[in-house]
């Protein structure tokens, strides 16, 4: 008995082909179902510029005809423009925000970086047209940065390493633990107040812990799985 050099089976000698994996045994390449499935992945269609520009053209004219009737009810009341800026603000929002989608999606990450600066612009407005203290330079610009850059550093490692869905699990709970280390340093910066970790340092241990528990639970499923597959030839 000899075992397959790429799932561990075990196979008998006259074997030319694992009856596993369906690998050939001389090291030759991956079968021809295995590469049609990668040349089919590949292949997968997707919307044209007309179809995107379509989508595009209804969704700027809904919201379009939703701002003109917000702001004529408006102004319709008083003659000025009062409580109407804050759904104006979000229909502005929700637009760049469909429209990064529409137009940037097919590449992620500039997609993830302009809908970043929409949030930022969104919450920029809100801050102008709310009365009271300043809170986006202090508070709202920094926590926005510090969720893109976690945000989308745990998705670059997660599509990266390819993790399986455990490893993804883990990889956002470590992820959550680093922002709110980070979330702490801002929040003592933005009241100026004396900047000792001390809730952020537990719930990062916690994080660490669930995510270091996730990690080697995946680790026993796929030894197990491994182990079930070499005993019953699956």
């Amino acid at each position: 008995m000899r075992a397959c050099p790429y799932c561990g089976v075990e196979i008998e000698d006259d074997r030319t082909h694992c009856p596993l994996c369906g690998r050939p045994l001389d090291g030759s390449d991956l079968t021809d179902e295995e590469s049609g499935g990668d040349q089919c992945a590949d292949e997968r269609p997707r919307p044209g510029p007309r179809a995107r520009m379509w989508l595009w053209e209804v969704i700027t004219l809904v919201m379009g005809v939703a701002a003109l009737i917000v702001a004529a009810a408006d102004f319709a009341y008083g003659f000025d423009m009062s409580w109407s800026i804050y759904p104006l603000s979000g229909l502005g929002f929700v637009w760049l925000f469909v429209s990064a989608l529409i137009w940037l999606g097919q590449d992620i990450p500039l997609a993830y970086a302009a809908v970043t600066v929409d949030v930022l612009l969104f919450l920029l407005v809100l801050d102008i047209v709310t009365p009271g203290e300043p809170w986006f330079v202090p508070l709202a610009l920094p926590v926005t940065l510090l969720v893109a850059a976690v945000g989308g550093a745990a998705a670059a490692i997660a599509r990266g390493l390819k993790l399986s869905v455990i490893q993804t699990i883990a990889d956002g709970v470590l992820a959550i633990g680093v922002f709110l280390v980070g979330l702490e340093i801002i929040l003592h910066l933005a009241f100026r107040t004396p900047s000792i970790l001390s809730w952020s340092i537990v719930a990062f241990a916690g994080c660490l812990s669930i995510a270091l528990l996730l990690l080697v639970i995946n680790q026993r499923l796929r030894q197990r799985h491994a182990d079930f597959k070499r005993v019953f030839h699956l």
